[in-house]
Protein backbone atom coordinates (compact mmCIF):
# COMPACT_ATOMS: atom_id res chain seq x y z
CA UNK A 1 0.00 0.00 0.00
CA UNK A 2 0.89 3.26 -0.42
CA UNK A 3 1.61 5.25 2.71
CA UNK A 4 0.36 8.82 3.10
CA UNK A 5 1.93 11.83 4.73
CA UNK A 6 -0.01 14.77 6.26
CA UNK A 7 1.87 17.57 7.02
CA UNK A 8 0.67 19.86 9.35
CA UNK A 9 1.30 23.92 9.04
CA UNK A 10 2.30 25.57 12.31
CA UNK A 11 0.77 29.00 12.71
CA UNK A 12 3.35 31.71 13.40
CA UNK A 13 3.39 34.22 15.82
CA UNK A 14 3.00 38.17 15.61
CA UNK A 15 5.58 39.57 16.81
CA UNK A 16 5.43 41.44 19.56
CA UNK A 17 4.78 45.59 19.36
CA UNK A 18 6.59 47.76 21.62
CA UNK A 19 4.45 51.05 21.85
CA UNK A 20 6.71 54.22 23.16
CA UNK A 21 4.63 56.89 25.64
CA UNK A 22 5.83 60.15 23.80
CA UNK A 23 4.69 61.84 27.11
CA UNK A 24 1.49 63.63 26.23
CA UNK A 25 -0.03 65.28 29.68
CA UNK A 26 -2.67 63.06 29.21
CA UNK A 27 -1.30 59.69 28.86
CA UNK A 28 1.31 60.49 31.80
CA UNK A 29 -1.73 61.88 34.21
CA UNK A 30 -3.21 58.56 33.91
CA UNK A 31 -0.36 56.85 35.91
CA UNK A 32 -0.16 58.97 39.00
CA UNK A 33 3.07 58.94 40.91
CA UNK A 34 3.48 59.20 44.52
CA UNK A 35 6.26 60.95 46.43
CA UNK A 36 7.34 59.87 50.01
CA UNK A 37 8.49 62.95 51.83
CA UNK A 38 11.75 61.86 54.71
CA UNK A 39 11.29 63.80 58.04
CA UNK A 40 14.01 65.47 58.72
CA UNK A 41 15.65 64.08 62.10
CA UNK A 42 14.52 65.92 65.01
CA UNK A 43 16.84 66.79 68.20
CA UNK A 44 15.39 65.62 71.25
CA UNK A 45 15.74 68.20 73.82
CA UNK A 46 15.19 67.24 77.28
CA UNK A 47 14.00 71.07 78.73
CA UNK A 48 17.87 71.18 80.62
CA UNK A 49 20.31 73.43 79.85
CA UNK A 50 23.52 72.99 81.33
CA UNK A 51 25.99 75.92 82.02
CA UNK A 52 29.92 76.26 82.59
CA UNK A 53 31.13 79.17 83.91
CA UNK A 54 34.16 81.05 85.46
CA UNK A 55 35.75 84.82 85.99
CA UNK A 56 36.21 87.00 89.21
CA UNK A 57 35.12 87.40 92.44
CA UNK A 58 35.40 90.40 93.84
CA UNK A 59 34.93 90.04 97.90
CA UNK A 60 34.76 92.49 100.31
CA UNK A 61 32.49 92.39 104.52
CA UNK A 62 30.59 95.07 106.08
CA UNK A 63 31.92 94.51 109.96
CA UNK A 64 32.28 96.84 112.88
CA UNK A 65 35.83 96.43 113.25
CA UNK A 66 37.75 99.90 113.22
CA UNK A 67 39.82 99.10 110.24
CA UNK A 68 38.73 98.03 106.33
CA UNK A 69 41.43 97.61 103.75
CA UNK A 70 41.48 96.58 100.24
CA UNK A 71 38.84 93.44 99.14
CA UNK A 72 40.07 89.92 98.20
CA UNK A 73 39.90 89.49 94.33
CA UNK A 74 39.79 86.01 93.70
CA UNK A 75 38.31 83.31 90.98
CA UNK A 76 35.06 81.92 90.97
CA UNK A 77 33.98 78.76 88.88
CA UNK A 78 30.36 77.82 88.53
CA UNK A 79 28.05 74.68 87.23
CA UNK A 80 24.73 75.62 86.38
CA UNK A 81 21.71 73.45 85.34
CA UNK A 82 18.67 75.59 83.89
CA UNK A 83 15.26 74.51 83.66
CA UNK A 84 12.49 76.34 81.53
CA UNK A 85 9.02 77.06 82.97
CA UNK A 86 8.05 78.74 79.63
CA UNK A 87 9.02 81.50 77.32
CA UNK A 88 9.93 84.19 80.09
CA UNK A 89 10.96 82.68 83.22
CA UNK A 90 13.22 79.79 84.11
CA UNK A 91 14.53 77.64 87.67
CA UNK A 92 18.29 77.72 87.38
CA UNK A 93 20.37 75.71 90.41
CA UNK A 94 24.26 76.47 90.47
CA UNK A 95 26.75 74.78 92.01
CA UNK A 96 29.69 76.66 92.65
CA UNK A 97 33.26 77.01 93.98
CA UNK A 98 34.06 80.80 95.36
CA UNK A 99 36.98 82.64 96.69
CA UNK A 100 36.20 85.67 99.20
CA UNK A 101 37.24 87.53 101.86
CA UNK A 102 38.84 91.05 102.97
CA UNK A 103 41.53 92.96 104.18
CA UNK A 104 40.32 94.03 107.64
CA UNK A 105 41.82 94.79 111.59
CA UNK A 106 41.72 91.45 113.16
CA UNK A 107 42.21 92.89 116.91
CA UNK A 108 43.51 95.54 118.76
CA UNK A 109 46.64 95.61 120.86
CA UNK A 110 47.20 98.49 123.12
CA UNK A 111 48.02 101.51 120.39
CA UNK A 112 48.45 98.79 117.72
CA UNK A 113 46.33 97.21 115.38
CA UNK A 114 46.69 93.71 113.37
CA UNK A 115 45.54 93.99 110.48
CA UNK A 116 45.19 90.65 108.09
CA UNK A 117 43.79 89.07 104.91
CA UNK A 118 40.45 86.98 105.28
CA UNK A 119 40.27 84.30 103.09
CA UNK A 120 36.94 82.61 102.89
CA UNK A 121 36.83 79.53 100.19
CA UNK A 122 32.95 78.33 99.36
CA UNK A 123 30.99 75.63 98.10
CA UNK A 124 27.85 77.43 97.42
CA UNK A 125 24.65 76.23 96.18
CA UNK A 126 22.27 79.34 94.88
CA UNK A 127 18.63 78.71 93.72
CA UNK A 128 17.61 81.47 91.28
CA UNK A 129 14.73 81.99 89.77
CA UNK A 130 15.77 83.72 85.71
CA UNK A 131 13.90 85.92 83.09
CA UNK A 132 14.98 86.48 79.69
CA UNK A 133 14.12 89.08 77.62
CA UNK A 134 14.78 88.94 73.46
CA UNK A 135 16.79 91.86 72.29
CA UNK A 136 17.20 90.29 69.00
CA UNK A 137 16.70 86.47 67.52
CA UNK A 138 19.90 85.50 68.93
CA UNK A 139 21.13 87.53 71.93
CA UNK A 140 18.84 87.57 75.13
CA UNK A 141 19.07 89.97 78.35
CA UNK A 142 18.33 88.24 82.28
CA UNK A 143 17.64 89.27 85.42
CA UNK A 144 17.94 86.65 88.41
CA UNK A 145 17.50 86.12 91.58
CA UNK A 146 16.80 84.08 94.71
CA UNK A 147 18.70 82.77 97.75
CA UNK A 148 21.85 80.68 98.35
CA UNK A 149 23.53 78.66 100.87
CA UNK A 150 27.12 78.32 101.11
CA UNK A 151 29.46 76.05 102.75
CA UNK A 152 33.25 77.15 103.93
CA UNK A 153 35.50 74.83 102.95
CA UNK A 154 38.65 77.26 104.07
CA UNK A 155 38.85 79.67 106.76
CA UNK A 156 42.19 80.99 107.14
CA UNK A 157 43.84 84.82 107.56
CA UNK A 158 46.98 86.28 106.60
CA UNK A 159 48.45 87.86 108.92
CA UNK A 160 51.04 90.69 108.28
CA UNK A 161 51.88 88.34 104.40
CA UNK A 162 53.78 86.10 106.40
CA UNK A 163 51.71 83.88 108.63
CA UNK A 164 48.65 82.02 107.88
CA UNK A 165 46.27 81.13 110.95
CA UNK A 166 42.80 78.79 110.70
CA UNK A 167 39.97 80.41 111.57
CA UNK A 168 37.75 77.56 112.12
CA UNK A 169 37.06 78.30 115.81
CA UNK A 170 36.40 81.91 114.94
CA UNK A 171 34.25 81.48 112.21
CA UNK A 172 30.98 79.84 110.93
CA UNK A 173 31.30 76.97 108.64
CA UNK A 174 27.92 77.90 106.86
CA UNK A 175 26.97 81.25 105.21
CA UNK A 176 23.75 81.69 104.23
CA UNK A 177 22.35 84.94 101.38
CA UNK A 178 20.89 86.34 98.48
CA UNK A 179 21.87 86.54 95.04
CA UNK A 180 20.88 89.67 92.85
CA UNK A 181 22.03 89.94 88.83
CA UNK A 182 21.62 90.30 85.14
CA UNK A 183 23.58 89.09 81.83
CA UNK A 184 23.74 88.45 78.14
CA UNK A 185 23.31 85.10 76.41
CA UNK A 186 24.20 85.08 72.61
CA UNK A 187 23.28 81.88 70.47
CA UNK A 188 25.78 80.69 68.48
CA UNK A 189 23.81 77.58 67.14
CA UNK A 190 20.48 76.25 68.69
CA UNK A 191 22.29 73.89 71.33
CA UNK A 192 25.38 76.18 71.95
CA UNK A 193 25.29 79.69 73.22
CA UNK A 194 27.78 81.87 75.00
CA UNK A 195 26.50 83.78 78.26
CA UNK A 196 28.08 86.86 80.72
CA UNK A 197 26.70 87.71 84.33
CA UNK A 198 27.78 90.55 86.87
CA UNK A 199 25.66 89.65 89.94
CA UNK A 200 25.95 90.49 93.88
CA UNK A 201 26.07 88.55 96.82
CA UNK A 202 24.98 89.57 100.00
CA UNK A 203 25.37 87.52 102.77
CA UNK A 204 22.65 87.14 106.01
CA UNK A 205 24.55 85.21 108.63
CA UNK A 206 27.35 86.72 110.90
CA UNK A 207 30.54 84.91 110.28
CA UNK A 208 32.74 85.70 113.61
CA UNK A 209 31.41 83.87 116.33
CA UNK A 210 33.61 86.41 118.52
CA UNK A 211 31.39 88.58 120.87
CA UNK A 212 30.63 91.73 119.81
CA UNK A 213 32.04 91.76 116.46
CA UNK A 214 30.28 91.48 113.26
CA UNK A 215 31.59 90.36 109.62
CA UNK A 216 29.24 89.63 106.79
CA UNK A 217 30.52 88.61 103.36
CA UNK A 218 29.81 90.76 100.49
CA UNK A 219 30.56 89.71 96.73
CA UNK A 220 30.73 91.35 92.82
CA UNK A 221 31.26 88.95 90.53
CA UNK A 222 31.68 88.92 86.62
CA UNK A 223 31.30 85.36 85.32
CA UNK A 224 31.42 84.08 81.35
CA UNK A 225 30.75 80.86 80.21
CA UNK A 226 28.99 78.63 77.71
CA UNK A 227 25.86 76.78 77.84
CA UNK A 228 24.60 73.28 76.27
CA UNK A 229 21.01 71.57 75.78
CA UNK A 230 20.43 68.15 76.56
Amino acid sequence: GTRVMRYSRRTRRAPARVQYVTGEPSVLAAAPVTFVQVEPKKHYFSGMVVQVASGLNAGYATSNTEQKGATRNAVAFSLMFEKKFDETFYLSTELAYVHRGVTTNLMTVGQASIVGNVQLNYLELPILLKTKLGLTPRLKVFLVGGPTVGLILSRQVEVLGLVNLDLGNRFNQVDVGVVMGTGLEYQLTPDLSLVGHLRHQIGLINLDLTPGTTFYTRGIQLLLGAQFKL
